[in-house]
C-alpha cells in the first residue's frame, strides 16, 4: 500500500511540476530558449523545443523534491541530475554563441545587461550553484573555480564559441560561492547525510 501511495504523489508530483514548468517556460524562457537552440545548431526541431526543455527541468526538480516524501534520497537520482546539468552546463558554455567572439572587461556594460538582458544575468547567477554545493567553501576551491572560469571565457573567445565577459565572471563566480555557501549550510548538511 506503501509503494502506492508513493508512485501516486510521484505520478502527482511530476504531472504538477511539468505543467507548472511549462507555464513558466512558455512565459518566461520560450524565446530565449528558441534562440539558444538555434544558434547551437541543436538537432531539436522547434515544436520539440519546449516539451524537450521543460521534461529535463522538471526530471531534476523532480528528483530534488521527492525525498521531502518519500524520506530516502538516492545516488542514483544524483547522478540523474548532475548528468542533466553537465550536458547542459556544457552546452550553455559552449554551444549556444557558436561563431561569435568578442572581448568585455567593462564592468559598466556588464551591468547594462541588468536591464537589457535580465535572463542571461539571472542564468549565469545560478549556473554554478549545483558545482558550488559538491566543494566545501574555501580559498584553495575558490581559486580553482576562477582558474577554471577564466579558462572558459579564454576558450568561448579563442575558439568563437562566445564572449570573453567580466560579467560573466563575476556572476558565475557569485553562482559557485553560493552553492558553497548552501552546500555547507545546516540544511545542506542535512540533506548531504541522507544521501543513501
Amino acid at each position: 500500500m506503501k509503494k502506492l501511495g508513493v508512485f501516486l504523489l510521484d505520478t502527482l508530483l511530476f504531472l504538477s511540476l511539468w505543467f507548472i514548468g511549462y507555464k513558466v517556460f512558455t512565459r518566461y524562457f520560450y524565446w530565449y530558449a528558441v534562440r539558444l537552440f538555434a544558434q547551437g545548431r541543436l538537432p531539436i526541431p522547434d515544436f520539440l523545443t519546449t516539451p524537450f526543455v521543460v521534461t529535463l527541468i522538471t526530471t531534476c526538480l523532480f528528483f530534488l523534491i521527492r525525498p521531502i516524501y518519500a524520506k530516502e534520497l538516492k545516488k542514483t537520482s544524483l547522478i540523474i541530475i548532475y548528468t542533466i546539468y553537465t550536458f547542459a552546463l556544457i552546452f550553455g558554455l559552449f554551444g549556444k554563441n557558436i561563431g561569435l567572439s568578442g572581448f568585455n572587461l567593462s564592468i559598466s556594460v556588464s551591468l547594462q545587461d541588468l536591464y537589457y538582458d535580465r535572463i542571461t544575468v539571472f542564468l549565469n547567477l545560478i549556473m554554478f550553484i549545483p558545482l558550488g554545493l559538491l566543494f566545501k567553501p574555501n580559498l584553495k576551491h575558490s581559486f580553482f573555480f576562477l582558474i577554471f572560469i577564466l579558462g572558459v571565457e579564454w576558450t568561448q573567445y579563442h575558439f568563437s564559441l562566445g564572449y570573453f565577459d567580466i560579467g560573466d565572471i563575476i556572476a558565475n563566480s557569485l553562482s559557485f560561492l553560493v552553492g558553497n555557501w548552501l552546500g555547507s549550510s545546516l540544511p545542506g548538511r542535512y540533506i548531504k547525510s541522507q544521501v543513501q
